[in-house]
């Protein structure tokens, strides 16, 4: 009789799981790894909202060095980094825009606004956008808020390309420029 490898493998696994002698092989072994094994978050101190506003006003600095006006962050390890929010990336834009007049300011989708409210620290302006109106508009908004002659928005490394060429087309004809935020994030 014929027997392949894979064959053996099936038989011989069940074999030795039908004897018992897994667990038998596994008592011999004298050595606990638990007591080995040591807690890698010892010591460890949590960030505080104090270290994140530090974050923030590096941030800032480093914009007003780039004559930068504000700096979309979207979903993922920006966000994270620098304003203690950890959101899913979608289809639908969630973002915030920190800028040199103050407190960040949040885009949100209308429908999770509720939830929105819950878990952003810091700054309080959302502004929402129904199913059929343009986040981008107010991005354009946003920015022209923050009102300069020229006005130059940073897009952070990690913002989806639909999501920068929808601003880009939004903005057009007007004083508002994109440019590259990543000086301001690997700052």
């Amino acid at each position: 009789m014929s027997i392949n490898r894979r064959k053996f493998l099936k038989t011989s696994g069940l074999t030795i799981t039908t004897f018992g002698l897994v667990p038998g092989i596994l008592a011999c072994s004298k050595t606990d790894t638990t007591q080995t094994l040591q807690k890698m978050t010892d010591g460890v101190i949590p960030l505080t909202r104090e270290d994140y506003e530090g974050r923030l006003e590096k941030a800032r600095t480093l914009m007003a060095d780039h004559r930068m006006d504000g700096l979309l962050l979207t979903g993922g390890a920006n966000l994270s980094y620098f304003l203690n929010m950890s959101w899913w990336r979608s289809e639908r834009l969630f973002g915030a825009i920190i800028n040199l007049k103050g407190d960040p300011i949040w885009i949100c989708p209308a429908f999770e606004l509720e939830r929105a409210k819950e878990v952003i620290q810091f700054g309080s302006d959302i502004r929402t956008w129904e199913e059929h109106e343009s986040p981008y508009e107010l991005v354009k908004g946003i920015m022209k808020d923050l009102g300069t002659p020229a006005v130059k928005l940073g897009i952070g490394p990690t913002v989806r390309n639909f999501v920068v060429e929808g601003i880009r087309k939004t903005i057009q004809g007007s004083n508002i420029q994109v440019v590259d935020g990543s000086v301001i994030t690997t700052g």
